[in-house]
C-alpha cells in the first residue's frame, strides 16, 4: 500500500539516514538544522511516502 503524508518531528532520523544514503550529508553541515530549518521556516511542504510500511 502507498501512502504519503507530512513530514513529522519522528522522521527526523530516518530522513537524515536516506540523506547519507544519497551521500547528502556534508560535514559541514548540521543536517538537523538544516532539516529544522526546512520544516519550521519555508512554506515549501516536505512529503513522505511510504510503500509496504517502510
Amino acid at each position: 500500500m502507498e501512502i504519503v503524508r507530512p513530514y513529522l518531528e519522528d522522521d527526523k532520523e530516518n530522513f537524515i539516514l536516506l540523506y547519507k544514503s544519497f551521500n547528502l550529508i556534508r560535514e559541514s553541515n548540521n543536517s538537523i538544522l538544516d532539516i529544522d530549518r526546512k520544516f519550521f521556516s519555508s512554506n515549501d511542504f516536505i512529503a513522505i511516502f511510504r510503500y509496504n510500511n517502510k
